[in-house]
């Protein structure tokens, strides 16, 4: 599997720079963490329920957050904030629009 674009969350910093030193040429698109994670999935939660995403292929940890993720959780949802930010960067793409939180 090939990626089009990397999207990374960029608050600690540092991702971005061994990415680059494994691929200078890797094309990437840094996010920052503004807004909480429920407020952040709204719109991708908006598009499955409106049936407009698919999963292609078989994501068994991906599918268990998705399905177990509580407010408050002790347990950060890595593979569903990655889907999240994928997400939100192809619809703004899409849409040419800039999606506003909150």
């Amino acid at each position: 599997m090939v990626a089009y674009r990397i999207v990374i969350e960029v608050n600690q910093g540092g991702a971005e720079n061994t990415l680059r030193m494994v691929d200078p040429n890797v094309l990437v698109r840094t996010v920052h963490a503004s807004h909480g994670k429920i407020i952040r999935a709204e719109p991708v939660s908006a598009l499955h329920e409106q049936h407009r995403v698919s999963l292609v292929g078989c994501f068994p940890e991906l599918e268990d957050q998705l399905c177990s993720f509580e407010p408050g959780s002790t347990n950060p949802p890595d593979r569903l904030d990655a889907m999240v930010y994928a997400l939100t960067d192809l619809m703004v793409r899409a849409s040419g629009a800039v999606l506003v939180f909150g």
